[in-house]
């Protein structure tokens, strides 16, 4: 936050909602872990929506086996090639 200085003393949701106004955006798209600490009447107040991400995450084949989760999309590439991350990519993860 360094090149915004104005927002140094802000925390949690006033910190959040001090952003998305100096950004002017309407919509802030939280983890779902964010339903513990947000307070959506803040958000309300403000003018701002409050919405959450409902990640699922993806599987695709993994070349030795089993499946690790929550891996980073190089490893959908490397493990399944350019054609595939593409088609995934552009589907959102329907393939």
């Amino acid at each position: 936050m360094s090149s915004l200085p104005q927002f140094a003393d802000l925390h949690k949701n006033e910190l959040i909602i001090a952003l998305c106004h100096h950004f002017s955006v309407d919509c802030y798209l939280s983890g779902s872990g964010g339903k513990i600490y947000n307070q959506p009447e803040i958000f309300e107040k403000h003018g701002l929506a409050l919405e959450y991400l409902n990640y699922q995450p993806i599987t695709y084949p993994q070349l030795w086996g089993g499946v690790i989760p929550n891996l980073s999309i190089m490893d959908v590439l490397f493990n399944c090639g350019t054609e595939y991350t593409r088609s995934l990519l552009v589907k959102g993860g329907e393939i």
